[in-house]
């Protein structure tokens, strides 16, 4: 009786591992080469920096000078150069030898309340003689491509449904590994560090278990983080949980814009758990008027709302980043720390 038990614990083992197995084969063939892509694009838009400075030097770089022009003549030039654009966006220069960049759009191109459908243009000025010195379209850049093809294969929502599917399939893809190169009768030392004097595919099959083992929790990690990203699992579930709160802060007197309005184009540059939180429109403790307010900002006695926008908002501060303060500015228009 023992036997037959014995015997047939081992044939559900058997089955299990076959089952599993399969699992793993074609997860692997689907994950694989979305993995690859996801790999390379990533690895662009790390290296955005050297990239944008190689292509774009002459509308990055400026030369020092002893003093610089006031945003507002700054201002001036870009709305001289371009008089049929609003502006929605100032950049401060991150260095002395770097220049401003406003970004604008075309009247017809802006869609109000949601900054993703903006057509926009990033605009440079030199800050010391408030000329512009060129323009960029910031999703025709290397890092534009690489973010929309990272987040949704250059197909829209079904692209990145595809994204997901495969952040998804790639975590059963680890999963699976995990048990399928556990072991089994041998220890665990032979699994981690396989021996090399074994056949050739034993010792490959080996050094794929042993890597697997290796690099499993931070491809989790990866993986895990990068749904908080997607339409499903990030918008509808992580989002909802992770978004930051009103309840412990006074609230803004006025919320009709919400921090995803900073988002420019296909770069998504506010932080995840901000975009849902009311943005204020009215009303500061910090900061002092920056910019003038525009012509026909009065009405019946009374200055019309206008925005005061913390650039701190758009995220956390680090020693590497500058920060402006908050200034007083047209309805329309808008301030974020600098990152580049």
């Amino acid at each position: 009786m023992s036997t037959l038990q014995t015997a047939s614990a081992v044939e559900t083992s058997d089955g299990l591992y076959r089952a599993v197995w399969r699992w793993h084969f074609f997860a692997g063939v689907v994950v694989a080469p979305l993995l690859l892509i996801l790999a390379a694009s990533g690895l662009v838009m790390l290296a955005r920096a050297p990239i944008e400075t190689a292509l774009y030097g002459d509308a990055l770089t400026v030369a020092p000078a002893n003093s610089r022009q006031t945003p507002n003549a700054q201002l001036a030039a870009v709305r001289a150069a371009f008089p049929n654009a609003q502006p929605t966006l100032f950049v401060p220069p991150v260095g002395p030898d770097r220049s401003s960049e406003f970004s604008v759009v075309e009247s017809h191109g802006h869609v109000a309340g949601h900054g993703h459908n903006e057509a926009a243009l990033s605009v440079y000025v030199d800050p010391y003689t408030a000329r512009v010195i060129g323009t960029v379209d910031p999703a025709r850049t290397p890092y534009g491509w690489a973010n929309a093809i990272h987040g949704t294969l250059l197909l829209g929502d079904v692209g990145d449904a595809i994204v997901e599917i495969a952040a998804g399939l790639a975590v059963l893809l680890i999963i699976s590994g995990l048990y399928l190169a556990r072991p089994r009768r041998q220890a665990w030392r032979s699994v981690l560090l396989p021996p090399v004097s074994l056949a050739q595919r034993t010792r490959t099959r080996g050094l794929h278990g042993a890597i697997g083992y290796w690099i499993a929790l931070p491809l989790l990690f990866f993986l895990l983080s990068g749904l908080t990203w997607t339409n499903v699992w990030g918008g509808r579930v992580v989002q909802a949980w992770s978004t930051v709160s009103l309840e412990r802060n006074p609230a803004p007197r006025s919320t009709t814009h919400t921090h995803d309005d900073l988002n420019r184009g296909p770069l998504e540059e506010v932080p995840w758990a901000l975009e849902q939180t009311p943005m204020p429109e009215s009303g500061s403790l910090a900061g002092t008027p920056g910019f003038r307010p525009s012509a026909g900002s009065r009405s019946r006695g009374r200055i019309r709302r206008t925005r005061w926008i913390q650039a701190l908002s758009c995220g956390i501060a680090t020693r590497r980043q500058r920060h402006v303060d908050c200034v007083r500015l047209h309805p329309r228009w808008r301030c974020r720390r600098a990152r580049r």
